[in-house]
């Protein structure tokens, strides 16, 4: 006979059934808190069943974390005692002596099949909580289970094979852990347990039903790991670490989806797939792909693929560096709208929005992007500046080109301003420099060489302004024509008597003193159209006055150029048939003169000027009639000089 039926034998000489029952119970009690209190796991093990031993005390460094619940220690006093059935009871017990200190503890014993003897199978923690939810019970079980399963997966990420790596993860944290390359697997996990101590782990948990947050320390910040409970089992969902300067690094579960968005970029890239790259790149972005050969521009995936990375986030962008002998790639990402990752898949928030490649020695950056679109941007815009085509002027330039020339103007004036450095012909490409959003792209075009400035936008590469190769004027062309159009639009009012557009491209004192009084140009004794339509020979600037000079080597026009309410008008115009005496004419004070005149005749009340005469100057050498504007003449006209704009 054992020595449990001895002393039940013994015991029930003085004892009932129930006392002896009660005996062997505050017995397993005693023993199990005995063994925690001397941190004896063993022992613990032999008090317990098979199910705690199994979940709470499965790892050796289990009394390590039986400590960390920090379980009341101390005298117990059985309140309670509840037979569940007949191989399991609930026991409640109070530890502790005095008042202040007591705390109430709740058994669950079983009896194993075929013995006598009871064990532990949990031990039930109740804390009270003020708030509304009152108290609050805790698990020894489910604890221990929580804090071992943060062990196993410390180590698992620390040095553990790839199955053991996302056998510690739910279903979506492998999903998006599974498809990355070994090396970046291996960093990813292995960087965000990084400076975690096991010997020295001091979590600290909360457990809410299914769902758990255990916080830890590290060497360089904390860490968080959110878990879930599946199938009996606890299972990490994600990781995310602080750093001591206050920047939060993200979360495992964002950053792994994130770069295997730019993995599949790569891969897709790689296969020249422009159906598999749009499902991964910003619509902006695929645009500027489309119909691209990627083939022309090699990118080196195998190697990167198997190298370490460095991931930057900015808030709603991420930049995936890679780098790659000498050279570094750096892949954008942005995050995108619910709508757009729910419909890929929730893990993929964020698209690639740039490739961009920096090579060692060279201070160029080449973007993606303008690599595929800009030789074809300044084919087409070569074109259309040849053409003098306003509307694909318009599409194809940046909003700055756009205001400040081809907006500004007209279709009538633009065929009229002069561009002799633009030759009829398609460009050749010389040279190719990319500084990150800008680049330059120099071609012959005849025997002009050009450089066309394109700037990187969200619908594509656009022009900017084009280089020109000159002396005595800027050599920009978007300068040239915003000087250039009110001049011509001035000239191209004089030629048809047009009042509205001279207005419109003439100084507030022009518009005053001149036309607010004709209803047609006065005639000054010479064809001002025609020494506006001379060959631009200097444009000088200062501040907001240019002067423009025309001359054909005899005749000259000195036009003056201001800002007003920021529009370039004409202020005044200087005519010179030569060097010698009455040979120049100023226009404004030539037409005040006539003006004046015509007034004296029709009994008009403008006064002339003090010193004005009424004969209107006629320099020598000057024709009067049969000029460039009129159809017998002798000049080119420009085409859209040759009939009055709609």
């Amino acid at each position: 006979m054992s020595w449990i039926r001895t002393l039940c034998a013994f015991a029930a000489l003085t004892l009932s059934a129930s006392g002896c029952a009660n005996l062997l119970t505050s017995r397993a009690i005693d023993a199990f808190s005995e063994s925690y209190a001397a941190g004896d796991v063993e022992q613990l093990r032999a008090v317990s069943s098979e199910r705690f031993a199994q979940q709470a005390l499965r790892l050796p460094e289990a009394g390590d974390d039986l400590k960390v619940l920090n379980l009341p220690k101390g005298k117990l006093t059985v309140l309670k005692t509840e037979d569940l059935d007949e191989d399991k009871k609930h026991v409640t017990v109070q530890v502790g002596e005095s008042e202040t200190q007591q705390k109430t503890l709740e058994f669950h014993l079983m009896r194993p099949e075929g013995r006598y003897r009871w064990v532990v199978d949990d031990v039930i923690v109740t804390q009270s909580k003020s708030g509304r939810n009152g108290a609050v019970t805790k698990s020894v079980t489910e604890q221990m289970d929580l804090l071992l399963t943060v062990r196993e997966f410390i180590g698992a990420w620390k040095s553990g094979t790839r199955e053991e790596v996302l056998g510690v993860t739910n279903d979506e944290l492998r999903s998006a852990l599974a498809d990355l390359p070994p090396a970046y697997l291996n960093q990813i996990t292995q960087q965000a347990v990084e400076g975690v101590s096991t010997r020295s782990l001091r979590p600290e948990a909360r457990i809410d039903e299914d769902r758990a947050v255990v916080k830890l320390s590290r060497s360089r910040g904390g860490m968080m790991i959110s878990l879930s409970r599946t199938d009996d089992r606890w299972l990490v969902t994600d990781v995310a670490a602080d750093a001591h300067d206050g920047e939060s690094t993200a979360s495992v579960r964002v950053m792994a989806g994130t770069i295997q968005t730019a993995v599949k970029f790569l891969n897709a890239y790689s296969e020249n797939d422009l159906m598999a790259l749009g499902a991964v790149s910003e619509p902006a972005f695929d645009k500027k792909l489309a119909g691209a050969d990627l083939s022309t521009v090699q990118i080196p995936v195998v190697g990167m693929l198997a190298t370490r990375y460095e991931y930057l986030h900015h808030g709603d962008s991420v930049d995936f560096v890679v780098p790659q002998g000498t050279n570094k790639y750096v892949i954008s990402l942005k995050r995108q709208s619910d709508e757009k990752h729910d419909r890929l898949h929730k893990l993929q928030t964020y698209l690639v929005s740039e490739v961009t490649l920096y090579e060692a020695g060279s201070s160029e950056i080449k973007r993606l992007s303008s690599v595929f679109t800009a030789h074809a941007v300044v084919e087409v815009f070569a074109d259309a500046l040849i053409k003098r085509d306003r509307s694909r002027l318009l599409a194809l330039s940046t909003a700055e080109f756009n205001d400040r020339a081809w907006s500004a103007t007209s279709d009538v004036v633009l065929q009229a301003i002069p561009l002799p450095e633009i030759e009829p012909e398609a460009p050749r490409i010389v040279a190719t420099v990319y500084q990150g959003p800008v680049t330059e792209i120099t071609a012959t075009q005849g025997g002009k060489p050009l450089t066309y400035v394109l700037r990187s936008g969200r619908t594509g590469m656009q022009v900017d302004d084009v280089l020109l190769p000159v002396t005595g004027r800027p050599n920009s062309l978007k300068e040239n024509v915003e000087l250039l159009a009110p001049l011509y639009a001035f000239a191209l009012g004089v030629h048809h008597h047009d009042m509205e557009l001279l207005r419109k491209n003439s100084g507030t004192g022009l518009t005053r003193m001149v036309w607010s009084h004709s209803d047609s140009v006065p005639d000054i004794g010479l064809r001002a159209d025609d020494y506006l339509l001379l060959p631009v020979r200097t444009i000088k600037t200062a501040d907001d006055r240019t002067l423009i000079e025309l001359s054909d080597g005899q005749r000259t026009a000195r036009v003056v150029l201001v800002r007003e309410n920021r529009r370039i008008v004409v202020q005044n115009v200087q005519f010179e048939a030569g060097k010698g005496p009455g040979q120049q004419v100023e226009l404004l004070q030539a037409m005040r003169d006539v003006i004046a005149q015509r007034n004296m005749v029709s009994g008009g009340s403008i006064t002339i000027p003090k010193g004005s005469t009424n004969k209107v100057a006629r320099p020598s050498g000057v024709v009067n009639a049969d000029g460039p504007f009129d159809d017998g003449g002798q000049g080119v006209v420009p085409a859209g000089f040759q009939a009055r704009p709609q």
